[in-house]
């Protein structure tokens, strides 16, 4: 279960001038929301999905209090934060690096999210779905045979990886995953 993917915050067009005032509170808000992950899984979130692990690391203008505040005061984008059954830890870790000196950001405080939740297990299943039909139908797979050492089998043992995949996160839902 070491699919993760990522989310950052604020997005900026570099041509364009940023005005917006960011904020610790405001990046954390931002990149917890299933919307601004660069992986689309927000249409396919069910109740059941939940974070595994999370590294969050803030960059910028920022104070170790500013961190500590946003994780003390119980707001509510981390209460929200829907863990697995199993845990008992906060799946969140924020972190605080040092900005870089070769960069001027246009922003006072920036973001990215690392993320690894049960919530990408729907885009596996979609991929299964294609996979499945166009290898029903054969297609493409005259580009794959001219290659030496392929084998079709290859790719039937990868789809099964995958489909093993998706049920181990079906699985981390449960309670009794670890048991």
């Amino acid at each position: 279960l070491n699919t993760s993917f990522s989310g950052f915050s604020p997005v900026v067009d570099p041509n364009e001038s940023f005005t917006r005032k960011t904020s610790v509170v405001d990046v954390v808000r931002n990149l917890l929301k299933p919307s601004s992950m660069m992986v689309s899984t927000a249409s396919m979130t069910r109740p059941s999905h939940c974070m595994l692990s999370a590294f969050l690391f803030l960059q910028g203008q920022i104070t170790s209090n500013d961190v500590n505040n946003v994780c003390l005061s119980g707001h509510h984008s981390i209460n929200a934060i829907r863990r697995a059954p199993w845990d008992f830890t906060n799946p969140l870790r924020i972190l605080h690096t040092p900005s870089s000196p070769y960069i001027k950001p246009q922003y006072k405080v920036s973001g990215l999210m690392l993320n690894n939740s049960t919530s990408i297990a729907p885009l596996f299943e979609r991929i299964l779905q294609q996979f499945a039909r166009l290898r029903s139908k054969n297609a493409f797979i005259d580009r794959f045979q001219k290659e030496e050492g392929f084998s079709v089998d290859m790719m039937d043992s990868s789809a099964e990886r995958v489909h093993e995949l998706v049920d181990l996160y079906a699985q981390a839902e449960k309670p009794d995953f670890l048991g």
